[in-house]
């Protein structure tokens, strides 16, 4: 991968997270800090893409077991 694809996919990644946390907080409010950090540390597109789906169409319990299920030990 060159450096300047390597970029795009970063600013991709970066845009779905954001996404994740807007559409999260316009649906629940203010996103905990701990599910945020989570997010934020989560590099693979795919798995972002899911939590982006869930926090569209799920309920918040919903989608932070999801997430919380990811977070690292």
């Amino acid at each position: 991968m060159t450096a300047g694809q390597q970029l795009i996919e970063q600013g991709i990644e970066r845009g779905i997270v954001r996404s994740l946390i807007n559409i999260y907080e316009a649906r629940f409010g203010t996103m905990p800090e701990e599910t945020r950090a989570v997010i934020e540390a989560t590099h693979d597109e795919p798995t972002l893409l899911t939590w982006l789906t869930l926090a569209g169409t799920r309920g918040v319990d919903e989608i932070t077991a999801a997430i919380r299920a990811s977070r690292p030990n």
